[in-house]
């Protein structure tokens, strides 16, 4: 489903620096918003994707079944959602991105908590034309109690405390109870309302996997009310396999809001029964979508699976504001087929999990969608399963496009990531062909870890990475880690032709290594900006680089902005079932500044050649001569 249409307008209607001072749209130059996806009752809580598409700019759509899309790379995308909220959950963020009305990028998402008409505005910018465009959409979000009247409302309260339960509303002592009264018909949209301040149940559901637990369209939320959110303790998961159901499951929504699931699975002592929590198989709705909702100690906490079966190609997950921790296998799996879009999330290993390999090997993020977007999210990844010499290799905190579909679009804006081997990865996860794609790795903070060696990682091409801070810490380092290697790291040996031929674009990052020559496992050579193997067509320019602890530091950017630190990173070292914290491992605080270039820095309006990012990490835009790096001048 699409809806869409393009409007002329004047002044652009973000705050902030980043639209000051645009002008109209350009002569010839349009914009069009469209929807992909959104639910099918249109009302609150309601999980909105949304794509650009734009004509008139002199950057190119690909022709001749090619792949790469100038108009991705090169176009410059900001979002207004009309509905100003801030993210909440996550932690280790810059303040400047929990902005939940604001987006970058050619593709983005929003959930709307509550009814009301709101209007969508993006601006596209040209900076190497001066042409731009602006584009308007309404998106109107119903009344959730006219769409789930009367008995189509479960309220759910184990202590019969029906204060708060909507007039005419079933009444449900147990959660069980609801879903049961729920199964077997998948006709007419259903709602369940947990009381808050209370304590739930839930001991599984397969949905669809008989005619008797058919499953309908269905909102599962916190009731209303000041109380704390709802706690659902679970033995089992919702499993979605609906091969029973009359449709495809195109029809069908499943939403959630305001619920925290508690899993009996630990990874701070690897025991407990790790259970999936929401799996989505054959005939799933066409849209998930939780918001507000922490899930904790499971195995997955979503695992949206194909397993090859084309009942799967129109499943969209939106995940909103919401935290996943404490896991066993991965927070999401995603293989969804359509699209997928996280913001203001938080996925991260539980500080205190045990780095084992079995069965203790989670990642945050494994995601092989269609269309994916990570924006405003903050990932941090501790466990790992791959044996390297005399410890566990940590996972990549996003992990994207693993199977390594053709043309995927991907979109990882203005979100934090700490640790991994590699912090943020775009590349197969075993054997295979890469193809290329169309990426945007913009505005974001990567710190790595003591056994980090790449902090991105690429083997398609078709990626630019601009306005990003990489931080190696100076930590103690396993006997057999590798050494830093490189800040960006591109090899096409799996690719084909077409994928070795796309280009890949790093430029005005900030790249800051401080470790130590001591701690270095071999020898203190620095990191390299971009290390290719293969790429025919890679561009590096405009990029910060400082790294003082060398034998030979490289030091020619500084004086840089090194506090006041953002926030505390998490890691606190090694450490498995057998083997004690090495506390030496840890990642110091203290060194997520901002790195910005101080009064006398080489980096201050240098940027006079190549490509440079038209704005910076906070979204200001930059002055005429522009500095290089993620950040101007303080």
């Amino acid at each position: 489903m699409e809806l869409g249409f393009s409007v002329s307008i004047g002044a652009f209607p973000i705050d902030g620096a980043a639209n000051q001072g645009q002008g109209g749209d350009t002569p010839g130059v349009e914009a069009q918003i469209n929807i992909i996806r959104r639910s099918r009752l249109w009302c609150a809580p309601e999980g909105v994707v949304f794509e650009v598409a734009v004509s008139g700019f002199d950057a190119a759509g690909p022709s001749g079944g090619a792949i790469y899309d100038d108009r991705f790379h090169d176009l410059y995308y900001f979002w207004d959602f009309g509905d100003a909220y801030t993210f909440s959950a996550p932690q280790n963020l810059p303040p400047v991105h929990r902005n939940a009305n604001v987006a970058y990028g050619p593709m983005a998402s929003h959930t709307y908590r509550a009814e009301g008409i709101y209007t969508v505005s993006v601006l596209v910018v040209e900076p190497s034309s001066g042409k731009q465009a602006t584009a308007t959409l309404q998106v109107p979000v119903g009344n959730p109690d006219a769409q789930f009247p009367g008995l189509n409302t479960l309220f759910v309260s184990p202590s019969s405390d029906w204060t708060n339960a909507p007039a005419g509303a079933g009444h449900y002592t147990s959660f069980d109870a609801a879903i049961a009264a729920v199964l077997g018909n998948d006709a007419a949209p259903r709602r369940i309302l947990l009381n808050r301040g209370e304590n739930h149940t839930f001991s599984g559901a397969g949905l669809g996997t008989s005619s008797a637990s058919r499953w309908p369209t269905c909102h599962i939320m916190a009731g209303a009310g000041t109380g704390a959110r709802p706690v659902v303790s679970c033995t089992g998961g919702f499993y979605w396999d609906d091969t029973a159901t009359t449709g495809s499951g195109a029809d069908k929504d499943f939403v959630l809001q305001g619920i925290d699931f508690v899993g009996p699975y630990s990874s701070v002592t690897n025991s407990g029964t790790a259970i999936d929590l929401f799996t989505m198989f054959q005939n799933a709705p066409q849209l998930l979508l939780l918001d507000q909702v922490s899930m904790s100690g499971f195995g997955h906490a979503i695992f949206s699976t194909d397993y090859g079966s084309s009942s799967s190609a129109h499943r969209t997950t939106v995940l909103n504001d919401s935290v996943i921790t404490d896991f066993q296998a991965w927070g999401f799996a995603d293989y969804d087929k359509f699209a997928t879009a996280i913001t203001g999330c938080s996925l991260r290993a539980h500080v205190d999990a045990l780095v084992d390999s079995t069965p203790n090997m989670g990642a945050p993020l494994r995601s092989n969608g269609g269309k994916t977007i990570v924006h405003s999210c903050d990932g941090f990844s501790r466990q790992g399963w791959s044996p390297h010499g005399d410890h566990i290799a940590t996972q990549p905190s996003f992990r994207l496009n693993a199977e390594g579909v053709a043309g995927a679009k991907i979109v990882v804006a203005a979100s934090a990531v700490e640790g991994g081997h590699e912090a943020l990865q775009i590349k197969l996860s075993g054997v295979g062909t890469a193809h290329a794609v169309n990426a945007l790795i913009e505005k974001n903070y990567m710190v790595g870890g003591y056994q980090t060696y790449n902090m991105v990682s690429l083997d398609m091409g078709g990626v630019t990475v601009r306005n990003n801070v990489m931080v190696w810490p100076d930590t103690g380092r396993l006997q057999t880690t590798n050494d830093p290697s490189a800040f960006v790291r591109a090899d096409s040996s799996q690719g084909d032709g077409e994928n070795q031929s796309s280009p890949i674009r790093v430029y005005s990052n900030t790249m800051v290594n401080l470790l130590a020559a001591a701690n270095h496992t071999w020898t203190d050579q620095p990191a390299a900006r971009v290390n290719v193997t293969g790429f025919t067509a890679v561009t590096e320019a405009n990029n910060v680089e400082y790294q003082p602890n060398l034998t030979s530091p490289v030091t020619g950017d500084a004086p840089l902005a090194t506090s006041p630190a953002m926030w505390v990173p998490r890691e606190k070292g090694y450490r498995t079932s057998s083997v004690p914290l090495q506390s030496q491992t840890a990642t110091p605080p203290g060194i997520t500044a901002t790195y910005a270039p101080l009064s006398g820095s080489d980096a201050i309006g240098d940027a006079l050649a190549g490509p440079v990012a038209r704005d910076d990490f906070d979204g200001d835009v930059r002055p005429q001569y522009p500095s290089r790096g993620a950040f101007e001048m303080p």
